[in-house]
C-alpha cells in the first residue's frame, strides 16, 4: 500500500519527478525497479497486499511445518527471518527508501489522505476489516477444522497417530495469519503516513503476544479486548511522558532566565521570600561562598586608624 501511494505523488514531489519517488531521485536511480511495476493502480496493490505475505507464509510454513518445527524455535527462527528482513530493507539499493522508508503520501483513490473525511473512512474501513476477520477465524474455530486445531494445540502427536495432516492444517492457519497481517498493514499505512523498515522489528511481534496474554488466551475476543487496553494504555503514557516533559522544559527555560537576569533560580524558603534578602547581602556577599573569604564595610580613614 506505501508503494501505491508513493506512485500517487506524481509530480507533487519535491523533485516533480512523474515516474521516480523522491527518494529514488535524490540517489539517482534512472528508472522504475521492477517490483514497482503495476503499483500505480489499487486493486493490483490490494492484490499484492494479500498475495505476497501469503507466498512468504506458505514457503517458510512448509519447510518449517514438514520438519516439524514446533514451539520455541518456531518462534525464534520466525523473529530471526523478520531480523533480516529489516536489516535488508535497510539497505538503499533495495529501493524501497531505505532507513526514511515511504512518507509524505498525498492522497488516496483521489481523496487527500489528510482530510477528516478521508480519514474516518479508513477508520470505519478498520472496523470493517476487524469485524469480518474476527467472523472468519470465529467460523474457523467452530468448523471440523477448528476442532482439529483445538486438538493440535493440546495434543498434537496424537492427532498425528490419527491419520490427520498436521503439517498443512498448521499451514493452513499460518498463511491465513499472513493474509490477517498484510490487509492490517494495507489500513495501517495510509492512516499512520509512514513505512520503514522498523516495523519489522521483533518487538512489535512480542507486543502482540502481549496483547493476547493480557486479554486472555483461547478466545478470539480476549485478543481484541487485549489490544484494545494495552494501546489505551501506551497512548495514556506517552501523553503523561509528553507532559512531563514540558514541565522540565518549563523548569529550564525559568532557571535560564534568572541565571541570565542574575537571580538565583533555585526555589527559595517562602518565609525568606517574604521577608526579602538580608542587610548587606549584595552581589560581593553572595560571591562569598566559604571562609576565609569577608568583605570589609568600614571606611579607608578607620582602617588606617586602626592599624596605628
Amino acid at each position: 500500500m506505501g508503494m501505491y501511494l508513493m506512485r500517487q505523488i506524481g509530480t507533487r514531489g519535491v523533485y516533480g519527478n512523474a515516474e521516480l519517488p523522491d527518494f529514488m531521485v535524490f540517489l539517482n536511480w534512472n528508472e522504475l525497479p521492477w517490483p514497482w511495476w503495476g503499483f500505480n493502480h489499487f486493486g493490483f496493490a490490494m492484490i499484492m497486499a494479500l498475495a505476497v505475505p501469503a507466498l512468504l507464509a506458505a514457503a517458510f510454513g512448509w519447510l518449517a511445518f514438514r520438519s516439524r518445527v514446533t514451539g520455541v524455535y518456531l518462534s525464534i527462527i520466525t523473529q530471526a527471518m523478520t531480523y533480516a528482513l529489516m536489516l535488508a530493507f535497510f539497505r538503499n539499493d533495495m529501493g524501497f527508501g531505505g532507513n526514511n522508508g515511504l512518507t509524505d503520501f498525498k492522497d488516496l483513490l483521489g481523496f487527500e489522505i489528510q482530510a477528516p473525511g478521508t480519514r474516518l473512512a479508513l477508520y470505519a474501513a478498520s472496523a470493517v476489516a476487524l469485524g469480518g476477520g474476527f467472523l472468519l477465524c470465529r467460523f474457523i474455530v467452530t468448523s471440523k477444522l477448528g476442532r482439529i486445531l483445538l486438538a493440535l494445540r493440546d495434543a498434537e502427536a496424537r492427532v498425528r497417530f490419527l491419520g490427520y495432516s498436521t503439517a498443512n492444517a498448521k499451514l493452513f492457519v499460518f498463511v491465513l495469519s499472513a493474509m490477517l497481517c498484510g490487509l492490517a498493514g494495507a489500513l495501517y499505512v495510509p492512516q499512520v503516513g509512514i513505512i520503514n523498515p522498523g516495523e519489522f522489528a521483533p518487538g512489535n511481534s512480542i507486543e502482540i503476544a502481549i496483547w493476547v496474554a493480557v486479554g486472555g488466551r483461547g478466545t478470539l475476543t480476549g485478543a481484541v479486548l487485549g489490544a484494545l487496553v494495552v494501546n489505551i494504555a501506551k497512548t495514556m503514557a506517552d501523553r503523561c511522558r509528553a507532559r512531563t516533559l514540558a514541565v522540565r522544559a518549563g523548569r529550564a527555560v525559568h532557571r535560564g532566565h534568572a541565571a541570565a537576569a542574575g537571580r538565583d533560580p533555585r526555589p527559595r524558603n517562602p518565609a525568606e521570600a517574604d521577608a526579602g534578602p538580608a542587610p548587606g547581602a549584595g552581589p560581593e556577599r553572595q560571591r562569598c561562598l566559604a571562609p576565609p573569604c569577608s568583605i570589609s564595610t568600614a571606611s579607608p580613614s578607620a582602617s588606617t586608624a586602626s592599624r596605628h
